[in-house]
């Protein structure tokens, strides 16, 4: 594809789909290009304007609104301040005037303005909307900690200094003046990518990038303000973005490797919020164009799946661009407030309970037309793995039903829906095993996504492998407990992985089928359906549905032990899971189950399940309080 009409995401943030930029759109005509970046201080701003000085075509202009800035803001201290004043024009509507409207200088065909954000600050609303709505602008910025702890070495570190605020209020008024998000570029990934990155800014600029933009001659430049000698020392010293320079690689490791002030820790508090807002909203390193994009089968992406499938085996889901904008529910324990937060805000404490020791319970739900499948099942296992490791959940089943519907209906959810629900023994005051070392009650956590089972795996199937991890007996860990700690089975995934197959096959201590890493096993033999006993397996509620599904088809059914040579040799086989329903099994170990396709009476317990689920939605949501079914 040409540099002329490339396409890249800015950020999974800005919403579904890519953003297309093509070279050619100006909105000074006959004026040359327009290109204002944004920045806090110590960003690498003044490396960026070199680059684009370096171009040979560009006038760049340092910090023009500097000036007015320090006569709107008279406590603003600055060494050089009577000086700058002295040589800089501080008239906001002359200095606009330059920058928007003036013709650039022969042989220039753009304007690269640096700015720091903070110098939009006091700027008369007629002239900050007339910058706003001329050209492109970018927005750079850096993590607190590195900023906060360069800075301070030159000038006092403020909240004001840093510019956070101001960043975050720029992206909000292009927004509204222009209808268009501006680029947003993290410095560390100026760092590692500069190509890219100045790639990714000439073509939101409208202009070609050029190689002269990653080298220059070390020392001052012409486009620099008169205060360079007070900042620019490092900068001087560079001859380019290299981001192999190892001399700028030690001179940022350098700078972290100092301790931080601990007066510092309140500042950085205020400003770590603004930047994770920025962040999120940044271009990544695979969003970033390259010079030239590689061929390539047009239906796969670069991990080798099918383009809008994501997961793997019995999870293999539709992509859906609305996961990115969704609220997540989450009852605090500390505070006991149940809020709903975009997914990009949705965290919990390191802290947690959770992620320092898997400690908690969680349950998976399919919603089906605007109902929770089979809901009462479902908390009534959540509420009896929390009884069993002894954790008050401190909240009512129809309290927890409650917060499980605000979260659908904030994101007016009806079908095609997974909730994961989570609940962990909450805060810790320190990571410590003991489980009454604990701050307040439990985190609960109900994260809805729109989630499409691939229908092609559902008539397709999968092909499983035994792997030498075992399910353990209750007095190991309960298989009733559907719980946080899933390393038993997530080793099986990794063996499952090692030996390319979708799921592994988890057999118990005495060598027969338990179950599969994430879903329950099921086969036929000789028209008769069997599934492994519940002794080393979670007490699925889909396959107790299959179950039940079979006693009233008239399908033969036994739970019984079975052994790998037995499975070998089934007609049929499939997996069940709360998530894909049931999914076919066509290879065990290499060995094809019956004849390697969808079996008739998985065909047929499939259609029946989708009749029930059909049936148990048309009960409505009050079905949350019917009495559990699953033993």
């Amino acid at each position: 594809m040409a540099e002329e009409a490339r396409t890249y995401r800015r950020g999974a943030a800005l919403g579904p789909g890519p953003v297309s930029i093509a070279v050619g759109a100006s909105a000074l005509e006959g004026l040359g290009r327009v290109l204002h970046v944004w920045s806090g201080p110590r960003c690498r701003s003044t490396a960026l304007m070199y680059a684009f000085h370096a171009r040979g075509d560009c006038e760049a202009l340092d910090e023009p609104l500097y000036a007015h800035y320090l006569v709107s803001h008279p406590h603003a201290k600055r060494q050089y301040r009577d000086e700058l004043l002295a040589t800089m024009d501080g008239d906001a509507s002359r200095v606009v005037h330059n920058m928007t409207q003036r013709n650039l200088p022969q042989g220039a065909t753009v304007r690269y303005c640096k700015h720091m954000a903070k110098q939009a600050r006091r700027l008369p609303a007629e002239q900050r909307r007339a910058v706003l709505a001329s050209g492109a602008h970018v927005l750079l910025v850096r993590t607190p900690i590195d900023l906060i702890l360069s800075f301070a070495k030159v000038e006092a570190a403020t909240f004001e200094e840093t510019g956070y605020a101001d960043l975050v209020q720029l992206y909000a008024d292009l927004v509204d003046v222009t209808g268009t998000p501006p680029l947003v570029v993290d410095s560390d990934t100026l760092n590692a990518h500069p190509e890219g990155v100045l790639r990714a800014m000439c073509a939101h600029a409208g202009i070609k990038f050029t190689p002269n933009m990653l080298t220059w001659p070390a020392g001052p430049k012409p486009c620099d303000g008169m205060w360079a000698p007070y900042w620019y020392d490092r900068v001087w010293a560079s001859t380019g973005l290299d981001p192999t320079d190892g001399a700028k690689k030690r001179e940022v490791d350098d700078e972290r490797d100092q301790p931080f002030p601990p007066e510092l820790v309140p500042l950085l508090e205020l400003c770590l919020p603004m930047y994770d807002t920025l962040r999120r909203l940044a271009i990544s390193p695979a969003d970033l164009p390259v010079a030239e994009l590689e061929g390539g089968d047009e239906g796969v992406d670069g991990d080798g799946q099918q383009k809008g499938i994501v997961g793997q085996g019995t999870h293999r889901v539709v992509k859906d661009m609305r996961n990115e904008r969704i609220l997540v529910g989450i009852r605090d324990g500390v505070s006991g407030r149940f809020e709903l937060r975009p997914r990009s805000l949705s965290h919990v404490s390191v802290l947690d309970a959770g992620f320092v020791l898997g400690d908690g319970v969680w349950e998976g739900i399919r919603v089906h037309q605007g109902v929770c499948l089979f809901l009462a099942d479902h908390i009534e296992r959540l509420f009896e793995g929390a009884k069993g490791i002894a954790m008050n959940l401190a909240l009512t089943k129809e309290e927890l039903a409650r917060h499980i519907y605000r979260t659908l209906d904030a994101n007016a959810m009806t079908d095609n829906v997974h909730i994961r629900l989570m609940a962990t023994r909450g805060l810790k005051p320190t990571p410590y095993q003991n489980p009454q070392c604990i701050i307040g009650d439990p985190t609960i956590v109900v994260l809805a996504e729109h989630k499409k089972a691939d229908p092609e795996t559902k008539t397709r199937g999968i092909s499983l492998g035994t792997c030498p991890i075992l399910r353990g007996p209750a007095n190991v860990q309960d298989p009733m407990w559907n719980s946080h700690s899933k390393l038993n089975c997530i080793a099986a995934c990794i063996h499952a992985n090692f030996m390319h197959v979708d799921e592994a096959i988890m057999l118990d201590p005495h060598g027969f089928v338990a179950t599969c890493n994430s879903t329950n096993l099921f086969m036929v033999r000789r028209g008769e359906v069997w599934a492994p006993t519940t002794k080393y397996q979670l007490h699925g509620i889909t396959r107790y549905n299959i179950l039940v599904l079979c006693h009233q088809a008239g399908i033969p059914i036994r739970e019984c032990d079975f052994s790998l040579t037995q499975l070998y040799s089934a007609d049929e086989a499939f997996v069940t899971g709360t998530f894909a329903g049931q999914i076919p099994v066509t290879k065990v170990d290499g060995r094809v189950i019956g004849d390697g396709a969808r079996g008739p009476i998985t065909e047929r317990l499939q259609t029946l399940y989708a009749t029930m689920c059909d049936a148990h939605a048309a009960l409505g949501r009050a079905t949350w309080a019917d009495p559990p079914r699953v033993p």
